[in-house]
């Protein structure tokens, strides 16, 4: 077979594209027009450039290389000229924007905010305003989004978006802001990664309402009190893993809720430290299915008499089930407080067929408690219990005690 010349193999692979209106397709040159879209529905396949030439049979399927686009509506020059995703940079000076809330909120769908060193005192909160938006700091310590101003204001908050990435930075707020470091609302498919969010009086670092496939990673938590992450009102396949937390305040602390149409919920390898608080919740569950909870190091210096209950599992309004806690390390002090309670409201609601396995509990009132008879179907197995006044106080039914020490 003769080799084509060295010109023929140096042409574009438009070139051999059909023709329409009398003229060929190809890659326009100087002071050339593209065709309309016409001219690429009369282009052959792409099994049958050139075949001729090289000796070579034509494919006999049929495909097109613009069948996709075609079927979509759209032509090759308006996917050629569509709008392309912008990258935003920030900086305190030097830079297309020195300020993150005039960047972020002047993106479109698929932009990337990168935020340089330096910190960032805000006014207001931060919306964001479209989908599949990236903010990401260039790093977690030198990039300090700072919200100045009293009462119930977001750092930043998202509603009604999918996609959106949040990384590489970090969030504060001012004493006597009482908001959320991010609001996360009626959103899917959302990031938080190695964020670090430090505040005095922020009642929800987190605050996740109606969220799908949301990611809470590597986040860390320092503040005076209130609720480290809040998933309310549907949460569906989200998670939180490897975070950590320190909180203390003279008054009541949650370190993670889950609260109302929770399902298929994961919180893992996670690190909580409480101090000084009245009553410490470190995760509390209630009204959800299909959670797990595993291998979490929590810990509580001087809980309350009766104030602290660091893993809390309650069925309010509805049946709740299949929950597992499972190689979790719970650090108590004093003999106070509770490890892992298992709870129903009232009948005729039912908390069933949940796994309590492998968890340390150690220096409490009582290890593990399961507090009614509609507990139902759990199993308590190889838990150790140690220095406790108490290590399982089992009032379920058909509760499965087994190996625990």
């Amino acid at each position: 077979m003769r080799r084509p010349s060295s010109r023929f193999r140096r042409r574009s692979r438009f070139a051999g594209f059909g023709q329409s209106s009398g003229r060929t397709i190809g890659v326009p040159g100087p002071g050339s027009a593209i065709g309309g879209p016409a001219d690429y529905r009369q282009a052959p396949a792409p099994g049958s450039y050139k075949h001729a030439a090289l000796g070579v049979p034509a494919h006999t399927h049929d495909h097109h290389a613009l069948n996709g686009l075609n079927d979509d509506d759209h032509s090759a020059v308006a996917y050629l000229l569509a709008p392309r995703a912008k990258l935003r940079i920030v900086a305190p000076a030097g830079a297309p924007y020195t300020s993150p809330k005039t960047a972020i909120e002047a993106c479109a769908a698929g932009d990337c905010v990168l935020i340089m060193g330096g910190t960032y005192d805000l006014t207001a909160t931060i919306t964001l305003p479209d989908h599949d938006i990236t903010i990401i700091g260039v790093n977690r310590e030198a990039v300090v989004l700072n919200n100045t101003t009293a009462g119930a204001q977001n750092v930043l908050y998202l509603t009604g978006k999918h996609g959106v990435t949040i990384r590489d930075l970090t969030l504060q707020a001012a004493a006597g802001n009482t908001g959320s470091g991010i609001y996360i609302d009626s959103s899917d498919d959302v990031t938080v990664d190695n964020v670090a969010i430090n505040s005095v009086e922020l009642v929800r670092s987190i605050y996740a309402r109606s969220a799908t496939r949301a990611r809470i990673e590597r986040v860390t938590i320092n503040t005076g009190g209130g609720v480290g992450i809040y998933f309310y009102n549907t949460a569906v396949d989200c998670h939180i893993i490897h975070c950590r937390m320190a909180m203390s305040k003279d008054g009541e602390v949650y370190g993670v809720i889950a609260q109302t149409a929770i399902d298929r919920f994961l919180v893992a390898y996670n690190s909580m430290h409480f101090t000084g608080a009245a009553v410490t919740r470190a995760i509390y569950a209630y009204n959800a299915d299909d959670l797990t909870f595993e291998r979490n190091l929590i810990r509580i210096d001087d809980p309350a008499p009766g104030g602290a209950i660091i893993l809390w599992l309650r069925a309010h309004t509805e049946n709740n089930a299949h929950h597992e806690i499972v190689g979790n390390r719970i650090i108590l002090s004093g003999n106070l407080g509770t490890g892992i309670y298992l709870q129903t409201t009232a009948a005729p609601w039912t908390l069933d067929e949940c796994i309590i396995s492998g968890n340390g509990i150690f220096d409490g009132a009582v290890g593990i408690h399961l507090v009614d008879a509609r507990v139902t179907d759990t199993l308590v197995h190889g838990n150790k219990v140690a220095t406790c006044t108490a290590g399982v106080s089992d009032a379920g039914t058909n509760t499965q005690a087994l190996d625990n020490d």
